[in-house]
């Protein structure tokens, strides 16, 4: 193909992304992102922005918005930095691929463009994935860190600042040990919780996107996990739950 032909508009929306997908690949290659930036970290960082996202926002949409972006494998395993450049190679080489085979049948650049873009959006989401799980493993990180809004309830942790009605954060751990910052209250019936204590989450309010804590001694040495909610904070949750 003649470099002329790949600035016609059918093969420049695929040529232009496959160009800047190859640059930013030798950017973090030659950065040393994916090596003594640690891949693990910078995908924990990634996760966490998602994770965090769907914590703290108070819309629906974001916990969309997260599923849209794990179809094409982003924080589901693969840091971002190199998540994107490999999409924008699959997204310019199957749109260039596609429109040279179906050039010769099809003859007209607005009929076979649209289905060599179909194609292309296909081979991102497959090859994404594909890669993020694939490098999730090679890496021995295969431990998911997205939760759902709410997820977290029934997990203990431990309070970062003090938590009372008005305001307070904890770190929480999930069911896989990731670590998770997340904005808390405490009930109005209840005292405030002082930093540095373990708390346990009980309940997750939608409408403003918080979780409530108590706080939830354990025996010195006890790791973080998944505890079973005492009696009236599974009653609690419950009736919150029906509300939606």
């Amino acid at each position: 193909m003649p470099f002329s032909a790949l600035l016609e508009w059918w093969n420049f929306i695929f040529a232009l992304p496959l160009a800047i997908g190859l640059i930013l690949v030798i950017i973090v290659a030659v950065s040393g992102l994916a090596e003594g930036g640690s891949a693990s970290d910078d995908t924990s960082h990634s996760d966490s922005l998602l994770s965090d996202g769907e914590e703290q926002g108070t819309d629906e949409s974001e916990g969309l918005l997260g599923q849209m972006l794990s179809w094409f494998g982003i924080g589901i395993g693969m840091p971002t930095s190199l998540a994107i450049p490999i999409l924008m190679i699959i997204w310019g080489l199957t749109g260039i691929i596609a429109n040279n085979a179906l050039a010769p049948f099809l003859r007209f650049p607005a009929i076979y463009a649209p289905i060599s873009s179909v194609l292309g959006l296909s081979a991102m989401i497959l090859g994404g994935r594909t890669a993020a799980l694939a490098f999730r493993r090679f890496t021995g990180d295969d431990k998911p860190s997205a939760v759902a809004r709410g997820g977290l309830v029934g997990n203990t942790g431990r309070s970062v600042y003090r938590i009372s009605g008005s305001g307070g954060v904890a770190n929480v751990k999930d069911l896989f040990g990731n670590i998770h910052r997340v904005e808390c209250r405490v009930l109005e019936a209840q005292e405030p919780i002082p930093a540095e204590r373990p708390i346990l989450l009980t309940r997750f309010d939608y409408d403003r996107g918080i979780y409530f804590a108590e706080e939830f001694p354990l025996e010195e040495g006890a790791s973080f996990s998944h505890q079973t909610l005492p009696e009236d904070s599974e009653e609690t949750l419950r009736q919150q739950q029906g509300g939606h």
